[in-house]
């Protein structure tokens, strides 16, 4: 990603060579504009999926705890005639 970033960068910027050394001396914040409208575009698609993946993932944690509940309540029923069973007995 860091690699991206730097070619990315590299065509926006103007460099200052001194013959050894690379330094970026300045940016084109103008070309900069679409390249981060697109970044951004892209980085909401991704959210809106995982706020998505989020919501399902609520839904699902909700049914399962609605359904342990009821086999808890069954569990405890079962437990009752049980021991009322083996009082009988």
């Amino acid at each position: 990603m860091e690699y991206n970033v730097l070619s990315s960068v590299s065509s926006l910027a103007s460099i200052d060579r001194d013959g050894v050394n690379e330094k970026y001396k300045g940016l084109n914040y103008a070309n900069l504009t679409a390249p981060m409208v697109e970044a951004i575009k892209e980085l909401k698609t991704k959210n809106d999926a995982l706020e998505t993946a989020h919501n399902a993932l609520i839904t699902e944690h909700n049914t399962l705890r609605s359904e342990v509940e009821t086999l808890k309540q069954q569990n405890t029923d079962i437990l009752q005639r049980l021991a009322a069973l083996e009082g009988n007995a």
